[in-house]
């Protein structure tokens, strides 16, 4: 539990970090929404950029993060009570208002138990936490050689890097968690500003209780992250464009948050087309063409500073700024084939179109897999959609436009459902307000259509509260400290036995390579995929006899490999080379694979 304290230490200087860069305020009301909306979300921003220029100075070292965090102390200490605005007492709450809070509340509270349990996550393992690894492990921010990822824009993998270096992977875990608790707040505070309390708990639900997002926040990923930004980049461009709110700030913190998604990941270009769009539009309407230099130049020029430099260096270094999806088109080092993701989904036609809700909601696993689902619930509701079109509310157009050109970009690219995420809060705000308008009338007709939604709502909270405590099944007893670390790291990732001996047993300077490995978080020592050492450098087709094959190995500084077995399948050619006529230092396995019907042994040779 010391990792949880320790987060919500740094949540208090991010915070304070935040406001003391918030510029001056407007009305008390405002103050409250815009302080709420973007304090902590800053502070977690400046604290990634941070530690990037820390780890470019390679000074990664936990004093060097100390110090960090000291300075920024300092220099905001006076911003500590950083929340500054109206905050109504828990007594202003009706009875629907706080059933609505504790639902919305249920979903990140069970996901905590995930969160603070040891990080298992494959992707997370893998490069997610598998590269801040290696940059603690060389005390520096750079390119990793025989990687495909660690060129990648990294806002979140800095504060996973932080948080390995201070304590471990859980710390790590803890801001994505955080994350969805923050996308939950600014969802709220966005509805209550443009609806009222009641809507913006209600958004609030929605986002909450989505599988893909409360699944999502008990690992070291980035797509939770990814949306809450996006929505804070969305809404405040929302809100600026409304009546009274002629001050820039609005638009210049819309494309700095915008900045950080591109800074996340490339799907930033998904939400970033239509947002554009709308800007433009409504610049041309209401200022022509004389008045769009200046927001316009507002709104780009922070989005472009506090990200360009992610995809300059992947240029520089590789010559592929978005590596490696250009990289069968650019003159890389490498090509990966990156088509594959193309053909995800149910298809791009007309028919496809309209069916899309269905087959999201019926055939999750053809747009992505287990855990990622988008949500009943808006499928559900989609249709209610219509209230608040009658509403005649020009937010709520705007906030349409874009959510439906997000959708129509994500339908013709990449049909993944995970690449959704940043568009539900967007449809949870137009979905919640609707139903909020259809409540507010008074027509027969109208009550009919308010009872089927309090019928389906019900329905997907339970059916989403039910996958949040399964999905969450394995973690309670280690999370309450009825199963040991050991004991559950043991069952749920496979060559952890075999990090456990790495790390014990060979000297510090020891390189490995990995055939087979992916998740590399838990060892100490360097290691290095094989596949994509192969990729890079093509070894296979060049040394064709095992001394050959060992002597190349040994002038990279490999000294040496792990092989993977799995079920009873027989030894590559290559690996039989690099082991040839040798015994095995250690063996570990046979264990099954929790995620697949597959059983994994894993041998060390030393080359």
């Amino acid at each position: 539990m010391i990792e949880l304290f320790i987060f919500v230490l740094i949540c208090i200087i991010a915070g304070a970090a935040g406001a003391g860069m918030v510029p001056g305020r407007g009305t008390r009301r405002e103050r409250g929404i815009f302080d709420a909306a973007i304090v902590l979300p800053a502070g977690f921003a400046l604290i990634s950029y941070a530690v990037y220029l820390l780890g470019s100075a390679s000074l990664l070292y936990p004093s060097g993060i100390i110090a960090l965090l000291a300075v920024l102390l300092l220099l905001f200490h006076r911003t500590f009570l950083f929340i500054k605005g109206p905050f109504p007492g828990w007594h202003v709450f009706d009875r629907g208002e706080k059933v609505l809070f504790f639902l919305a509340a249920f979903f990140p509270l069970v996901a905590l138990s995930g969160a603070l349990a040891p990080a298992i996550g494959t992707d997370s393992l893998c490069y997610h936490l598998g590269i801040p690894k290696k940059f603690v492990l060389q005390h520096g921010i750079g390119f990793i050689p025989y990687t495909m990822n660690s060129l990648y824009p990294f806002f979140m993998e800095m504060l996973f890097t932080l948080g390995i270096v201070l304590k471990n992977a859980v710390l790590a875990k803890l801001f994505h968690w955080g994350m969805g608790v923050l996308l939950a707040s600014c969802v709220y505070f966005f509805t209550r500003e443009v609806s009222d309390r009641k809507t913006g708990l209600l958004a609030a639900l929605l986002v909450m209780s989505s599988p893909g997002i409360f699944n999502e926040m008990v690992y070291a990923y980035v797509d939770v992250g990814l949306s809450l930004y996006a929505a804070l980049s969305v809404f405040l461009l929302i809100l600026w464009m409304q009546k009274g709110r002629g001050s820039l700030r609005y638009l210049v913190f819309s494309g700095l948050f915008l900045g950080v998604c591109f800074s996340i990941k490339y799907l930033a270009f998904y939400a970033a087309v239509p947002m554009a769009a709308v800007l433009i539009w409504h610049l041309v309407r209401e200022q022509g063409k004389t008045g769009m230099a200046r927001p316009l130049a507002a709104f780009f020029l922070p989005c472009a500073a506090v990200s360009f430099f992610w995809y300059l260096k992947s240029y520089i270094v590789l010559g592929d700024p978005v590596f490696p999806v250009l990289s069968g088109f650019l003159r890389t080092p490498v090509a990966f084939d990156v088509g594959h993701h193309f053909d995800m989904g149910m298809g791009k036609g007309i028919v496809d179109l309209l069916r899309l809700p269905w087959d999201l909601a019926v055939h999750p696993s053809r747009f992505g897999g287990r855990g990622s689902q988008v949500g009943i619930q808006y499928f559900a509701l989609l249709p209610f959609l219509v209230f608040g079109f009658f509403s005649g509310k020009s937010w709520f157009r705007r906030l349409a436009f874009i959510a439906a050109g997000y959708v129509a970009i994500w339908f013709f690219l990449v049909q993944r459902d995970r690449f959704l995420y940043p568009v539900l809060p967007v449809f949870a705000v137009l979905i919640s307000y609707s139903v909020h308008v259809l409540f507010s009338g008074e027509r027969k007709r109208q009550r009919v259509f308010s009872f089927l939604a309090v019928l389906l709502l019900t329905g997907a909270f339970i059916f989403n509260a039910g996958i949040c405590v399964y999905h969450n099944r394995h973690n309670y007893r280690v999370t309450l400290g009825l199963e040991t670390r050991d004991a559950y790291l043991k069952r749920w990732v496979t060559n952890y036995r075999m990090a456990k001996f790495v790390n014990t047993h060979l000297p510090e300077d020891a390189k490995i390579l990995g055939t087979g490995i992916y998740k590399v978080y838990y060892f100490d020592r360097w290691i290095v995929r094989e596949g994509l050492f192969e990729m890079w450098e093509g070894y296979r087709e060049k040394y064709k006899t095992a001394e050959d094959m060992r002597e190349y190995l040994k002038s990279n500084g490999f000294t040496h490999v792990i092989y993977k077995k799995i079920n009873d399948e027989p030894v590559p050619g290559h690996v039989k080379l690099i082991v040839d006529k040798k015994e095995p230092l250690f063996t570990s396995g046979p264990v099954q694979n929790p995620e697949k019907p597959q059983k994994e042994q894993f041998f060390l040779y030393e080359i």
